[in-house]
């Protein structure tokens, strides 16, 4: 204002400034109101998301028993692991069996109950299906050491665990994910918009999914 000769309290009456301030001022508000008609989205999908959360919690306290559940997700496990380490396009020799062996001593069997001579030999559906039998086995053993009613409350609780665990991790994410796009050019904020849709979706059919995996 002093290099041009004005007091600081004499108003600007030119038109050429009157019009760029005008703008600017559009602008910012237009950016302040995407941003938060972003946030409203996420707010929305959060919601959707705890939505789904307490309905696996109700589904699971009101199961008076889970065990067929328990047996499908466990045949899930076997078989998504043999597969992922006897792919098709590999012959047998190729075939990582110790990582097969290694993972599921350590999650379903006890350290050192499986070896390569329970595979070796074996297509990956006599494995998947000897390793069920086995695994079924197992827990029937456990259940006649605990007796039937401890096991299915055992049951209850470690699916609830998984429910609250997984559902924090997603609503962890989608809180972090909400955060960061305040800060995101507009492009982002686009692309982050159609993602969060995507992974709507895919919560859904992981939660249709996992009542078959249990």
């Amino acid at each position: 204002m002093e290099k041009l000769g004005m007091d600081d309290e004499q108003p600007i009456e030119s038109r050429m400034v009157s019009k760029s301030v005008e703008s600017a001022q559009k602008r910012v508000e237009g950016n302040n109101f995407d941003a938060r008609k972003q946030l409203l989205q996420f707010d929305d999908v959060m919601r959707q998301q705890r939505e789904i959360i307490y309905k696996q919690r109700l589904e699971v306290l009101d199961s008076e028993n889970l065990r067929p559940d328990i047996e499908a997700m466990i045949r899930t496990l076997i078989e998504n692991h043999v597969k992922a380490h006897t792919p098709e396009n590999e012959v047998p020799e190729e075939w990582d069996l110790t990582a097969v062996i290694d993972y599921l001593n350590a999650t379903v069997f006890d350290e050192g109950t499986l070896s390569l001579k329970d595979l070796e030999g074996k297509d990956p559906e006599e494995m998947i299906d000897d390793l069920y039998e086995k695994a079924i086995a197992r827990y029937d053993e456990k259940e006649a050491r605990f007796m039937p009613e401890r096991m299915r409350e055992f049951e209850r609780v470690i699916m609830l665990r998984s429910v609250d665990t997984n559902g924090w991790i997603t609503l962890t994410r989608w809180n972090s994910f909400a955060k960061a796009s305040i800060f995101a050019p507009m492009g982002k904020l686009i692309r982050s918009a159609n993602i969060k849709w995507k992974d709507l979706k895919c919560s859904r059919k992981w939660w249709r999914r996992s009542r078959r995996k249990w």
